[in-house]
């Protein structure tokens, strides 16, 4: 498995990633607009993508099974008011859940942080009822800080978040 930042070229293989994921994701995270599920409208969003990692604010990663396959996403979202500090966030595709990919890929995502971002703190987010993603955090060493009520609403439905973080 690898890690790597995104480029224009992988936007045939990030749509077919994203469409084939799109019913999985809408159920833990809000749905994008649908004019994104198009190839103009991935090609956007990957430039939008660059552009913000050409200013190191952003650090958007794929995450390839050893078949050159997308299994995920993970991102380094950089603080313009702090550039030693980063919010981490990432997805996994449906059938690559409970496998150890997005254990795997924030390690390997730590790694790049510190030797290539140049990073010092990591932040994350993880919904109180969202377990795996909160197993995942603590396995890679980051430390629940605090409850933040009403972090996010998804289907009308107010949830509850934990602010998660890492010295590196």
């Amino acid at each position: 498995m690898s890690i790597s930042l995104v480029e224009l070229e992988d936007c045939h293989a990030l749509l077919l990633f994203e469409r084939q994921n799109k019913a999985w994701f809408e159920l833990h995270i809000p749905p994008r607009d649908d004019g994104f599920y198009s190839q103009q409208g991935v090609e956007e969003h990957i430039r939008e993508l660059v552009l913000f990692h050409r200013a190191k604010l952003c650090y958007p990663m794929l995450i390839r099974n050893n078949e050159g396959e997308i299994c995920g996403r993970i991102n380094l979202n950089v603080s313009e008011a702090d550039m030693s500090y980063a919010e981490v966030g990432y997805r996994i595709g449906e059938a690559y859940t409970g496998k150890g990919v997005a254990s795997f890929a924030l390690s390997l995502l730590l790694d790049y942080a510190k030797k290539t971002a140049g990073l010092k703190t990591l932040k994350a987010h993880a919904l109180t009822s969202n377990l795996a993603s909160q197993k995942v955090l603590e396995n890679n060493q980051f430390k629940r800080i605090e409850k933040i009520h009403d972090f996010a609403v998804l289907h009308e439905i107010s949830s509850d978040a934990y602010l998660y973080q890492r010295e590196i």
